[in-house]
């Protein structure tokens, strides 16, 4: 839902309000609990990351030096 933006969705589930319920979870405070609650939700939802970008090796930065 996140990566797409799908704003319909959100609606869907009852805005930030109602998916944070759903997910028990607080939007101002976000989570808490001791490790064992915790990993206990990362296996459950995920984790909450973007995968990284591979960076450009070659010609990257310092290929833009060179054009200095």
């Amino acid at each position: 839902m996140s990566t797409d933006q799908n704003i319909s969705a959100l609606h869907q589930y009852g805005g930030i309000r109602g998916l944070s319920n759903l997910i028990k979870s607080n939007p101002d405070k976000g989570i808490s609990g001791d490790d064992a609650h915790l990993l206990k939700r990362k296996n459950a939802f995920g984790t909450n990351t973007y995968p990284r970008k591979k960076e450009e090796v070659s010609g990257g930065f310092y290929g833009k030096l060179d054009k200095i």
